[in-house]
C-alpha cells in the first residue's frame, strides 16, 4: 500500500504542475489580444502615454457597488446620486436635464477602466443642494454620453485648494472655515454626495420664493469662494 501511494504522489504532482504550466500559457490579454499574459501585466497598457483631451472615470466595478447599496441604504438610484470619486478627472455626468447653463462641445473623450471611451459633447453649470438646504453652484462640468453614473472629481477640489477629511464614514470637503459639502461612506471606498440635484425649474422656484433667501445662498455658492486667479470647479 505504501508503494502505490508513493507511485502515485509524484506523478500527481507532476501532472498538476503541467496543468497549471497549460492553462497559464494559455491565458489571453484583454488589452492587446496576445496570449500569456493578463490585462493588468500587459506591457502595451503599462508603457502607453496618456492623450490629449482624455480623462478617466471611475471604477464601474465599484460603481455597480455603489448601486447595490444605494439601493438598500437611501432607495436612490445610482443615476439620480452623485459619487465623490477620487479617480474622476472631470466633475461629469450624462444627466443633460441638470444643467443649468450649457454648451455644447466637439471632441474630447473620457475612459473608463474597461478601456471603452466615451464622448464628451458639452459643458456647463450645476446646481447641487446640500443636505442642511444650503445650495452649491458646480461649474465646469462635463456632459458625457454614455456615462451611467454622476461624478463629483475630488481631484479638481484638490486643484482648488480644498481640504478634505474622511471620519467615522463622512468626507467633508472645505476651503478655510467653510464646509462646501459632505459625503457619505456607502461602501468600501465608495463616498455619495449627502445631496441633490437642483433642476432647472427648482432652483427658480427657490430663488423667488424669499430674496433674503437667495441673498444667502447666493454668498455660499461655490462661485463665491474662488479667487481670482483660480479656474471654476
Amino acid at each position: 500500500m505504501r508503494g502505490r501511494s508513493t507511485e502515485r504522489g509524484p506523478s500527481g504532482s507532476h501532472n498538476h504542475g503541467r496543468s497549471k504550466s497549460k492553462s497559464k500559457k494559455n491565458f489571453k490579454c484583454h488589452n492587446c489580444g496576445k496570449k500569456g499574459h493578463l490585462k493588468k501585466d500587459c506591457w502595451s497598457l503599462k508603457n502607453s502615454d496618456p492623450q490629449g483631451n482624455v480623462a478617466s472615470t471611475s471604477n464601474d466595478g465599484a460603481a455597480l457597488c455603489c448601486e447595490a447599496a444605494t439601493t438598500t441604504k437611501s432607495r436612490k438610484r445610482l443615476s439620480d446620486v452623485w459619487i465623490i470619486d477620487s479617480g474622476a478627472t472631470y466633475h461629469m455626468t450624462f444627466r443633460r436635464e441638470w444643467f443649468h447653463h450649457y454648451e455644447p462641445i466637439l471632441g474630447g473623450s473620457v475612459y473608463s477602466c474597461n478601456d471603452h471611451a466615451l464622448k464628451v459633447i458639452g459643458i456647463g453649470t450645476i446646481i447641487l443642494k446640500m443636505y442642511d438646504g444650503t445650495v452649491r453652484t458646480i461649474q465646469e462640468v462635463r456632459h458625457v454620453e454614455g456615462l451611467k453614473k454622476n461624478l463629483l472629481s475630488l481631484g479638481r477640489f484638490d486643484d482648488l485648494d480644498c481640504e478634505i477629511k474622511v471620519k467615522k464614514g463622512i468626507m467633508k470637503i472645505s476651503r478655510g472655515a467653510l464646509v462646501l459639502m459632505k459625503g457619505e461612506k456607502v461602501a468600501a471606498n465608495l463616498y455619495l454626495l449627502m445631496g441633490e440635484t437642483f433642476q432647472e425649474g427648482e432652483a427658480s422656484i427657490a430663488s423667488s420664493c424669499s430674496s433674503e433667501r437667495s441673498a444667502m445662498i447666493g454668498t455660499e455658492t461655490w462661485t463665491h469662494v474662488r479667487t481670482r486667479n483660480e479656474n471654476p470647479c
